[in-house]
């Protein structure tokens, strides 16, 4: 009874506001999420993928460095240093010995550690190593007293010093690297090579004899 008697104006005005408050519901129930509701759990900013790859993250880092422990590297360098210093020495002996014998020596010790240098620089690309490529200044010095000599005094030289001495020391390093090394491939590779150094170091020793021999023998003449 009391609603028929309100005035059709307040009626009016009655309705609008109900259907005014129900659309305002409905619009704060529909609203967009802020940017805090959108926030990732952890609360960490994803990163942003390159242009061009949406939704691919960047690639890892690449790994540098070397994977061998800092003793280990130490004796590759050593054996590439040795195997340089051969290959540099018997190149002066090819060019400057007038022995056919000493020549074909030289000449077996450019092959066979150039060989073996080549394995070393292999061995060191894979394990990140940076090798020495020149000799070292022992042998730099002891290049350049002997480019100053000629015939047997240059002969003795060179079988003395590449041929014997440093085949003596690197048949030493290579005993060691196998008994101390860590890296399972520069031990392997020690081993493999020593054979051949020793063989080159027996050569070496019989050559050095008969020339002491035979300079003894043209002595007494």
């Amino acid at each position: 009874m009391l609603k028929k008697n309100l005035p059709k104006e307040l009626l009016g005005a009655s309705a609008l506001a109900l259907l005014f408050g129900t659309f305002t519901v409905q619009a704060q129930t529909t609203a967009t999420p802020t940017t805090d509701d959108r926030a990732p759990i952890t609360g960490q900013t994803m990163p942003t993928p390159p242009a061009g790859q949406a939704g691919m993250l960047p690639p890892p880092p690449a790994v540098t460095g070397s994977t061998m422990r800092a003793a280990d590297q130490r004796y590759l360098k050593e054996i590439a240093q040795g195997n340089i210093a051969e290959i540099k020495m018997a190149e002066m002996a090819l060019a400057k010995s007038q022995d056919e014998q000493v020549k074909a020596f030289a000449q077996k010790m450019i092959d066979d550690h150039t060989s073996v240098l080549n394995q070393v620089q292999q061995l060191a690309q894979a394990k990140g190593v940076t090798l020495p490529d020149e000799m070292d200044r022992k042998h730099k010095r002891l290049s350049d007293k002997m480019s100053a000599m000629t015939g047997e005094q240059f002969d003795r030289a060179y079988l003395s010093n590449a041929g014997l001495g440093d085949h003596k020391n690197m048949t030493q390093l290579l005993a060691r690297v196998e008994k101390r090394a860590v890296d399972p491939d520069l031990k392997r590779l020690a081993a493999q090579t020593r054979p051949a150094v020793e063989q080159h170091l027996h050569s070496a020793q019989q050559m050095r004899g008969s020339s002491t021999k035979g300079a003894t023998e043209a002595g007494k003449k």
